[in-house]
């Protein structure tokens, strides 16, 4: 666009090509979605939107994107939220593999979906095995944010089979909740993790939920688990499950006015794993201060986190 540009996530399709999402200024007074798309030698894909670039106004307001993917039948999916007068609302967009908006979900390609009280914003979105949608960010309650957990049909519209009209809230702990990152484990259920504030500190805090959107009872403790990594704050923003089984998440822990990258690994009932690190932790420092964002595992079962 003709001012700030901002990606928060990028998808490799099964051509190989690249798909990055943000936001861009509009020249006027608002953010929209924004995707680029990229050949493999990372020139921007002339067939896809004008010149290899797509912008959607969500709403007559801010609209920002923070997550994509793309579903089995080659779609892109965008998740993030959009401003609709003084409320914040879950938003995504489908588009076509040309980067039009496909017709056939919600209304024109579009779906905003009012969660919680006044403000809800998605921050990751998955397709299930079964090819409905998952959407994840943190939702006001009227006092708190709580973990959000929105499931959508194929066509858009909210799964009912899914907590209350296709809906979960989620309170991890007593007060300020954050999710950053969704998975759905090869059993179908689902993970969320972030992080919680037990009243002095954020911990690293996850959450998981049986296919109806019921929480787990065999993980931690009532379906949720939170960790305290650090003496200070800790924050969660991915999570994955590895090919064992357990889960690593990774963020980043302050010691003392330093941040370090931080890894946790939990057995499959949400205990730590005491196999890794120092009880199930491993925090590393790089250069003068480091936060990790995402993390992955290698084909050898090695795990690789970058921020």
């Amino acid at each position: 666009g003709s001012g700030h540009d901002t990606a928060f996530s990028m998808v490799q399709q099964s051509d190989s090509k690249l798909v990055l999402a943000g936001y861009s200024y509009n020249g006027g007074t608002n953010y929209n979605f924004a995707l680029g798309r990229y050949n493999e030698d990372g020139s921007l894909d002339s067939s896809f939107g004008t010149g290899g670039i797509v912008t959607t106004a969500m709403s007559a307001s801010d609209d920002s994107s923070y997550s994509v993917i793309q579903q089995a039948d080659g779609k892109l999916v965008v998740a993030g939220y959009a401003r609709v007068g003084s409320s914040y609302r879950f938003a995504l967009a489908r588009y076509n593999t040309d980067g039009s908006l496909d017709g056939s979900f919600g209304s024109v390609g579009k779906v905003i979906t009012p969660v919680g009280v006044s403000y809800a914003f998605i921050l990751s979105v998955i397709q299930q095995a079964d090819g409905k949608l998952v959407a994840t960010g943190y939702v006001h309650n009227g006092s708190n944010y709580d973990f959000g957990l929105v499931r959508y049909n194929t066509d858009g519209s909210l799964d009912t089979n899914f907590g209350v009209g296709g809906v979960v809230l989620t309170a991890v702990g007593a007060s300020q909740d954050y999710p950053f990152s969704l998975i759905q484990q090869v059993d179908g259920k689902l993970v969320a993790a972030g992080y919680s504030y037990s009243g002095s500190n954020y911990d690293f805090a996850l959450a998981r939920y049986n296919t109806d959107g019921s929480l787990d009872s065999g993980f931690g403790t009532g379906g949720k688990v939170i960790t305290p990594v650090g003496a200070g704050h800790d924050y969660v923003y991915s999570v994955i499950q590895q090919a064992n089984g357990k889960l690593a998440a990774a963020g980043y822990s302050k010691n003392g006015s330093t941040d370090n990258f931080a890894l946790v690994l939990y057995n499959t009932d949400g205990s730590l794993d005491s196999g890794f690190g120092v009880g199930g932790i491993v925090t590393t420092a790089v250069g003068s201060g480091a936060q990790a964002y995402s993390i992955i595992q290698q084909a050898d079962g090695k795990l690789v986190a970058a921020g």
